[in-house]
């Protein structure tokens, strides 16, 4: 889910950037996965992108 990955990314990373902006890049960054097809987001607006596995 969305709030799993930001608390992931927050938890091993050292985040400088302040709430609202780590939401503005996360969420960027979580649409051009989705664009790159490193992320499969489902049809519809509530539910959470799924992380793909490529072999």
């Amino acid at each position: 889910s969305r709030i799993a990955l930001k608390k992931y990314v927050k938890a091993n990373n050292k985040i400088s950037a302040s709430d609202s902006m780590f939401d503005s890049l996360f969420n960027r960054a979580l649409k051009s996965g989705v664009e790159k097809g490193v992320f499969a987001q489902p049809k519809g607006t509530c539910l959470p992108p799924l992380l793909e596995c490529h072999a």
